[in-house]
């Protein structure tokens, strides 16, 4: 024979209460899932701030280097100042003592026979103008300029017999151009 029972069971109390238990741990669920949000976003609002002061104090620490950096500019600036004023003062006293001794050496280079009319001397670049008795003797006054040291780049910029006061006697009129060295 079949029997059924009509009396309620435990197991559909137990049903009842399982939807209860299940809706209560979702509900904790959702709240520990919060609480990890919550959690969550406060490590990271701590991680924004503490980057955001890193930051801000390389931007201190940059522009203290910034300023450094412009204070060794204007250094720089003032050593090259300085140098090139001591450039022109050495070149000021080469230019006192330089054309003495380069006149002293023209007045040695001269040979007997040769003799200057003019000298005229602008930016280093001397032009000289003379005659000599012969073209033998113009040619020993250059080579004696080269030999010098003081006198570069000797440029014959022309010569012309002329006949002189004297009957049957001529001399070489010569215009040389150079640049003088006064640092030898």
């Amino acid at each position: 024979m079949i029997r059924i029972n009509l009396i309620p069971s435990k197991k559909a109390k137990k049903r009842k209460d399982t939807g209860a238990q299940q809706l209560l741990v979702f509900m904790l669920l959702i709240m520990g899932a919060g609480g990890g949000l919550f959690y969550w976003y406060t490590q990271v609002e701590e991680e924004i701030e503490t980057n955001t002061n890193q930051v801000n104090q390389k931007k201190k620490e940059l522009e203290r280097l910034r300023k450094q950096a412009g204070d060794l500019t204007k250094l720089e600036e003032r050593e090259k100042d300085l140098k090139e004023r001591l450039r022109q003062i050495e070149e000021l006293q080469r230019s006192r003592v330089g054309p003495v001794r380069m006149l002293a050496e023209l007045s040695r280079r001269i040979p007997g026979r040769v003799w200057v009319n003019s000298i005229a001397e602008k930016d280093h670049k001397m032009t000289i103008v003379g005659a000599g008795l012969s073209y033998d003797d113009v040619a020993e006054f250059k080579r004696g300029l080269r030999e010098s040291g003081y006198f570069v780049n000797i440029k014959d910029l022309g010569q012309e017999e002329k006949p002189s006061p004297i009957p049957g006697v001529t001399f070489v009129e010569f215009k040389l151009e150079c640049e003088t060295k006064y640092a030898t």
